[in-house]
């Protein structure tokens, strides 16, 4: 989990190690590889595809306002990009 949490933060511009997250060992937080969720790939043993990026065929997309609650594109409301997905077989 403090991997997942390290990722998170260094994807959103943080700092590489902070002590009361990542442990008082320095040494220890290093060798503890950041995890980030969007460089994640799947591969599907039984068609041979490997897909880069989300694994599902359909994406969600909630529209959210300035201060990030969801909203209706009456309220503001945008939508995020579509994120990228690459098939390779």
């Amino acid at each position: 989990m403090r991997q997942l949490k390290k990722g998170a933060r260094i994807e959103n511009g943080g700092m590489e190690y902070v002590a009361w997250q990542d442990g008082n060992d320095r040494a220890q937080a290093n060798r503890e590889v950041p995890i980030i969720l969007g460089a994640f790939g799947s591969y599907d043993e039984s068609s041979k595809e490997c897909r880069c990026g989300h694994a599902s065929q359909t994406e969600t997309r909630i529209r959210r306002d300035a201060s990030g609650e969801a909203a209706t594109e009456a309220d503001g409301g945008k939508l995020p990009e579509e994120r990228p997905v690459q098939s390779h077989k």
